[in-house]
């Protein structure tokens, strides 16, 4: 009597480079908004704060306030403070940069969490005082809407451990996703150099965190 033989399983496709290989570790990514920002960013996309400002003295230094601003379309913006880079002494951590050049490489590029522990520690130094709005992308359509102008870390760019004075933030922090060579994994933020226009199609879930500790489902 033949004996019935196990039907083979398929080959799971191995990811062929580190843009497809993160797509495949992280299926979504955070990007946390000012609170009340959904509905312009819906509208108007994701900007960065040099396309929101320009040459505006105001990113030459390092922002102790929240910069509010309404655009021509009527949407009022909040750019959010860096009081966590004055308290990390960030100055004492660069690296083959001065402050200003540091700045403008943070103030040309948008910034995505890529793990949830990250976001939660997030949450809780903004929630309580501010609130904010989540925004929850598909990493594959992220990835692939923004060719090219995807760069990572894999230490929080803008808050070293403050009394560690080592020079270890510097323009290669950032790194090329498509010439990542390590452990896509390890990567703790994605960024994305220059704005997003069009948002809404690359959003899955869109969550608003209310100061009061409360949260409401804005988008499922």
């Amino acid at each position: 009597m033949a004996s019935k033989r196990t039907p083979a399983r398929p080959a799971e496709s191995v990811p062929s480079g580190p843009i497809e290989a993160l797509a495949k570790t992280r299926k979504v990514v955070f990007h946390a908004a000012p609170y009340g920002a959904w509905p312009s960013i819906a509208e108007l996309g994701l900007l960065t704060a040099k396309e929101l400002l320009g040459d505006d003295a105001r990113l030459r230094a390092i922002r102790s306030d929240r910069i509010e601003l309404e655009l021509d379309a009527g949407h009022p913006i909040s750019i959010r403070d860096q009081r966590h880079m004055a308290r990390a002494n960030i100055e004492a951590h660069l690296d083959g940069v001065d402050l200003a050049g540091w700045l403008s490489i943070l103030n040309a590029r948008l910034f995505f969490f890529a793990r949830q522990k990250e976001l939660t520690s997030f949450l809780g130094r903004y929630q309580a005082t501010e609130g904010l709005d989540v925004v929850v992308f598909d990493t594959a359509r992220l990835l692939a809407a923004t060719p090219g102008r995807v760069e990572v870390a894999t230490v929080p760019s803008t808050a070293p451990v403050a009394w560690d004075r080592c020079p270890c933030r510097s323009r290669a922090t950032f790194e090329p996703l498509a010439q990542f060579s390590g452990d896509v994994s390890d990567i703790q933020e994605i960024t994305v150099v220059g704005g997003v226009a069009d948002v809404v199609p690359l959003v899955g879930r869109v969550v608003r965190y209310h100061p009061d500790r409360t949260t409401e489902v804005l988008v499922a």
